[in-house]
């Protein structure tokens, strides 16, 4: 395999990132800051190359708020139930899966059609109706399921530079006409530095309480085995699986999880395990997208 190839494979970033983490003791890093910085470069990224023309949007609208309503009505509801189980014993893993709960979309599902070879206006519709509706519904729902433990103007501000700042950036990127060999690896390696950080910050507490962490690896992986039933079901019955599938289905399954866990960290000081679930739902959507995409490949679809 060569060096270019190993560069491409989620996996292997995801394996070093975690080793890395529990081997070196915690780095004292802003971790926060850091992760936003990751997370921008990744969107910069993914929105590269990428023209947004009203009639992309229009053309692809029912599946746009198809995927929409699966993002924040199934996912959400899941999610939730997912953390009414630390409810009562744990505020901060509960408002960690709230967090997780009143996210838009990823923005990495612009990504999905560079990586899978797929329509690439479909997922540009996803992600504009996601977020310009996130400006609305997250604030609410952060009002119904948080409540004052924080500020809806402080998410507001979170999603808003999250769409400004990538769009402003991405065009003088243009100039440089990156390609999808020289992208990939950096998105690989941005969504790596993050499960990093954020492993190796939380190193002691996964230590401490090891019966709680496994439990909430249990949980997530059982969140995301339920969310790729339910949207593949909703994505096939919907005829949105000709050559959108893996878009669609990503768009649904995946919320902004790195976005939650920078503003657990940024937000939530008092509860420093608030951003656990995030992690931990990081962690299993990047190795359960790193298996679709080298499963597809082994089935000789790409």
């Amino acid at each position: 395999m060569s060096v270019g190839s190993l560069l491409m494979d989620l996996r292997i970033w995801i394996v070093a990132a975690l080793a890395l983490a529990f081997i070196l003791d915690p780095l004292g890093l802003p971790v926060a800051s850091i992760t936003v910085v990751a997370l921008m470069i990744l969107t910069i990224l993914s929105v590269d190359g990428i023209e947004i023309r009203k009639e992309d949007i229009v053309n692809n609208r029912r599946g746009a708020i198809i995927a929409l309503l699966m993002s924040f009505i199934l996912n959400t509801g899941i999610t939730l139930l997912c953390g009414l189980y630390f409810r009562g014993s744990d505020t901060g893993m509960w408002l960690g899966w709230a967090m997780i709960a009143v996210m838009p979309c990823a923005v990495s599902t612009l990504s999905v059609p560079l990586i899978m070879k797929e329509d690439q206006p479909s997922s540009l519709a996803i992600v504009v109706v996601s977020y310009v509706s996130a400006l609305i519904i997250t604030p609410l729902l952060s009002i119904l399921i948080i409540g004052d433990a924080v500020s809806p103007l402080e998410i507001l501000k979170y999603i808003i530079a999250f769409i400004v700042i990538p769009l402003l950036v991405s065009i003088p990127l243009r100039r440089l006409h990156l390609t999808r060999n020289m992208k990939v690896p950096v998105i690989n390696m941005m969504l790596a530095t993050i499960i990093f950080l954020s492993m190796n910050m939380n190193r002691s507490y996964i230590f401490n309480y090891t019966e709680t962490v496994t439990i909430l690896v249990g949980i997530c992986i059982l969140r995301i085995v339920a969310l790729h039933i339910t949207c593949r079901f909703i994505i096939m019955r919907a005829g949105l699986d000709k050559g959108t599938y893996y878009t669609y289905l990503v768009g649904a399954l995946w919320k902004n999880t790195g976005l939650a866990v920078s503003m657990c960290m940024a937000i939530l000081t008092g509860y420093p395990q608030a951003a656990l679930p995030g992690i931990i739902c990081l962690l299993c959507e990047d190795i359960w997208f790193s298996f679709v995409v080298n499963g597809r490949r082994l089935d000789g679809s790409q």
